[in-house]
């Protein structure tokens, strides 16, 4: 059939190709660091860190102010502004056309949980009688909100659209940003965040 010379030549060039494929796929995975995300320049390091500017003009917007949280924050004008219950929850008045939900809720929330806690609560939040999760953390990494590191997570649903969050801690208490990444009047409001 075939001389032993020809399948020791066909396995040399098979095993090439199988090392010349590992290491491509090793070469492109990204680092296990991730980088950080950040909102506004971080004092001296803000030359080392990317900042997201907006082409949403904010001018009008409305501002929230809280003395006793510490917190201020500017929403688009026109938006209705909910607080009760240890959360401040802003959202357009009419459906958004072309965002998933209609563009969803932005909310600030003050918790008594932390980080491990938090993730342990929304991984187990929506499971299936067989143990399925339903929705899940799949991204966590550094944020700098006001200059302050955080968190920031990215949440699978069940109905398949990401939920996004930064955890943060200020004045001895924890904080939840819940917003969505794809809607751009979040991603801005978020950027407006001041920390007194």
């Amino acid at each position: 059939m075939f001389d032993k010379k020809f399948v020791t030549i066909l396995s040399i060039i098979v095993g090439v190709i199988v090392v010349a494929g590992i290491a491509v796929v090793l070469m492109t995975q990204k680092s296990s660091q991730p980088e950080p995300v950040v909102n506004q320049p971080v004092g001296d390091n803000s030359n080392d860190s990317e900042v997201i500017t907006s082409d949403i003009d904010t001018s009008d917007w409305q501002t929230y102010r809280n003395e006793e949280l510490g917190l201020e924050f500017s929403y688009p004008e026109g938006w209705v502004l909910n607080e009760s219950n240890n959360q401040i929850v802003v959202s357009s008045p009419v459906y958004r056309q072309n965002l998933p939900e209609g563009g969803g809720i932005f909310k600030i929330e003050q918790v008594e949980v932390n980080l491990e806690q938090f993730i342990d609560d929304y991984n187990n939040s929506d499971i299936l009688p067989g143990g399925q999760a339903l929705a899940r953390i799949v991204q966590d990494e550094k944020y700098f909100l006001d200059g302050q590191e955080s968190r920031k997570l990215t949440g699978t649903t069940a109905i398949g659209i990401d939920q996004n969050f930064i955890l943060f801690t200020h004045k001895g208490q924890t904080f939840i940003v819940q917003y969505h990444e794809f809607d751009s009047l979040h991603k801005n409001i978020l950027r407006t965040i001041d920390l007194l």
